[in-house]
Order: C-alpha cells, then sequence, then structure tokens
C-alpha cells in the first residue's frame, strides 16, 4: 500500500513517483533536493508525460483582494505548458477531488509577489494577491477544492455533461485574410454558464497559442494580420462550463499581405546623416530574389534614383540599402519599396511603400 503523496511535499528525502498516464506507470526517481527545485523537476516530468500522452493541465487563475476574498476565473483545460506549476510554498492549498471526496492531488501555493520601485530607486516585494499556475488533469477529478488551513475558501464542482461546441465560421478550408467574422455556437446539456478562449496553431496542433481571454460572446472581429501566412493554420474555440473543457477546429489557410513593421530613417526625419544606412523591417520573411536594387529605391527629391547597394537578412526580416556615395545636405530623399515583393509564402506588397527624410548639414557625417 502507497502512502499518499503530494508532488509538492517540503520534506527532504529520496522517493519513487508513481505516475500513471495511458494505461501504464511511469518512474520518475526523486533525489533528496530543496523544495522549489524539486517541484520543478518533478513538474518538468510530469509535463512531458502528459504532453507525450495527450492529456492535459487544468489552468487555475483568481485573485485575493484587501481583505482576503478569493475569486477564482473559470476552471479550464490546455495541453502545453502555458503557466508554472503551483510554487509548493503558502497558505493556501488546491485539491483534486475524486467520487466521495477522495484526494487525487494537492498542491500549496500563495499569492504572486510583485516589485515596486521606489522613489530613491530602491524596490521591495509586495504581494500582489494575484495568483495563476496549472497542474495535471486527472479525469477522475469530480472536484476542485481550495483551502487556507483546513478551511474550504473555494470548491467547484464538475457537471455529469460536457458541453458542445462547433465553429460555424469560417468554414474547414476557408482562405482568409483581413478582418473577418469568427463565429461558434455552444450548448450545455446542464444549463451551466459557458465561457470560451480562442487559440491558433501553425504547426498542425503541437503548440497553440491564445487568440483571446475567457468571454461569453459566441463570435469575435478577428484581424489576420496578426497572424503569420501559413498553408496550414488551426483555430480553435476552447468551450468550459468552468470545469468540462471541450475544443472545436478549423484547418484555414491564412494569406495576408506582405506587411511593412517599421523603417529607419523614420517617416519625415530630418538632420539625417549623409551617411545613412537604410533599414525596413518586414512582418514575414521575403523572398531574397524579390528584394533588390530595382524593388528597394532611394530617390533625390522625389525623382533621381541614388546608386547603392541592397542586402537582406532573412531571420530578423530586415532589408538594408546603402547608398555608394555621400548624400546632399539639406537635401529631401524618398526611399520606396515597389509593390509586388513577395514573402516565402507568396503574399505580395499590394501597393509602393514610401517614406521621406531630409539630410542635415555638410558636417553630419
Amino acid at each position: 500500500m502507497f502512502e499518499r503523496f503530494s508532488l509538492f511535499d517540503s520534506t527532504f528525502r529520496p522517493f519513487l513517483l508513481l505516475i500513471f498516464f495511458g494505461g501504464f506507470i511511469n518512474f520518475v526517481f526523486c533525489m533528496s533536493l530543496p523544495n522549489n527545485l524539486l517541484c520543478k523537476e518533478v513538474f518538468a516530468d510530469v509535463n512531458r508525460l502528459t504532453q507525450k500522452n495527450n492529456l492535459e493541465f487544468i489552468v487555475i487563475r483568481g485573485s485575493f483582494d484587501e481583505k482576503n476574498n478569493i475569486s477564482v476565473y473559470p476552471l479550464y483545460t490546455v495541453r502545453d505548458a502555458r503557466l508554472n506549476p503551483p510554487d509548493g510554498h503558502g497558505p493556501y492549498t488546491v485539491e483534486l477531488q475524486g467520487a466521495a471526496g477522495s484526494l487525487l492531488a494537492s498542491y500549496a501555493f500563495g499569492a504572486q509577489m510583485m516589485t515596486i520601485i521606489q522613489t530613491d530607486g530602491s524596490d521591495r516585494q509586495v504581494g500582489s494577491g494575484l495568483f495563476g499556475f496549472q497542474i495535471p488533469f486527472d479525469d477522475r477529478a469530480q472536484k476542485l477544492v481550495i483551502r487556507e488551513g483546513s478551511k474550504v475558501i473555494w470548491n467547484v464542482t464538475r457537471s455529469p455533461n460536457v458541453p458542445v461546441v462547433s465553429i460555424r465560421e469560417p468554414i474547414e478550408g476557408a482562405t482568409i485574410s483581413g478582418k473577418i467574422n469568427f463565429e461558434w455556437t455552444g450548448f450545455d446539456t446542464d444549463g451551466d454558464t459557458l465561457f470560451y478562449l480562442l487559440e491558433y496553431s501553425e504547426d498542425r496542433g503541437s503548440t497553440w497559442e491564445p487568440l483571446s481571454g475567457l468571454m461569453k460572446e459566441v463570435s469575435i472581429a478577428l484581424d489576420t494580420a496578426i497572424l503569420s501566412s501559413s498553408q496550414s493554420t488551426m483555430l480553435c474555440v476552447v468551450c468550459t462550463d468552468g470545469f468540462n473543457t471541450t475544443r472545436s477546429i478549423v484547418n484555414v489557410v491564412i494569406s495576408t499581405s506582405l506587411k511593412i513593421l517599421n523603417t529607419l530613417p523614420n517617416d519625415k526625419d530630418t538632420d539625417v546623416t549623409l551617411k545613412p544606412y537604410l533599414y525596413v523591417l518586414f512582418g514575414s520573411n521575403v523572398k531574397e530574389s524579390s528584394i533588390n536594387e530595382k524593388t528597394f529605391l532611394l530617390l533625390e527629391k522625389g525623382v533621381n534614383a541614388v546608386a547603392g547597394k541592397v542586402s537582406y537578412i532573412d531571420n530578423i526580416m530586415r532589408a538594408t540599402f546603402v547608398p555608394e556615395n555621400r548624400l546632399k545636405p539639406n537635401t529631401s530623399y524618398t526611399a520606396r519599396i515597389v509593390a509586388g515583393i513577395e514573402d516565402a509564402a507568396g503574399n505580395k506588397l499590394g501597393a509602393d511603400y514610401e517614406w521621406a527624410f531630409t539630410t542635415g548639414s555638410m558636417y553630419n557625417e
């Protein structure tokens, strides 16, 4: 018979931890380590095994007010490590309970600290009242309880039925660009209030990134410009009743115009050096064959082309124009990226992109 063990037990002794995943027993041997290191090591193994077996974590977020009253956001599950594990210290304990109140797991935690910079430049740590962490999900769980000492200060019971969610727009395989209406439906047999979280994946579901926080609405205006162009993007609506979590996923093609994020000099800059390096930062990787002396131009007074050399660094998505000779002092210049250059996904710059600047005096080298 095994003694019940908390993953974040504060004792300092070696032990053999048995973790059950997918019907198999996984052994993690833990040495006598300080508590905070032990937590991270054990959690890393649990995280690895959880992802390997396509299981999930429960995300637990909330806050304490000035009177120490607790508020907890609706629970939901994720399939990756977005938050740290509980710190293993503090006056609070979160418990996962099974049928008839049986204890499945127990974790200690405290409110997070934040740093305050004082007027004299020194800093001090104060309690933020916030907490946020994730713990491995156990499908046997029927209740989650938070205690302060032995006192129960918050709990939620799992409903018998999971919610149903289905994406209406966009449809499977659609090519989307610009601003779209992302719409879905949700239903819960138990009548629980449903909350939704939007995610996307650019690697066929290996990793997911959030597009929103929890919300009750069943549609949102999504600007695809915040997403990278891709032939295999997955959009997901995560639906939770506060404990049970379901997902609806649709595969789409993201096609957006090539974007320019920044330039140097900036538009309308004055007193620019006579030996400038012109930079253009793109929003995606440009095909090197499409960015050259014919598509990245510098024009004196907007008319006369200035000779120069163009180069491109793909890992930072930046093109550079270096004039062959010094520019003229106190003269206006226009830089231009010609329409039609394209990125690796085939997205093109829809129109010429221009910015202007004025050089300084002849002594401004």
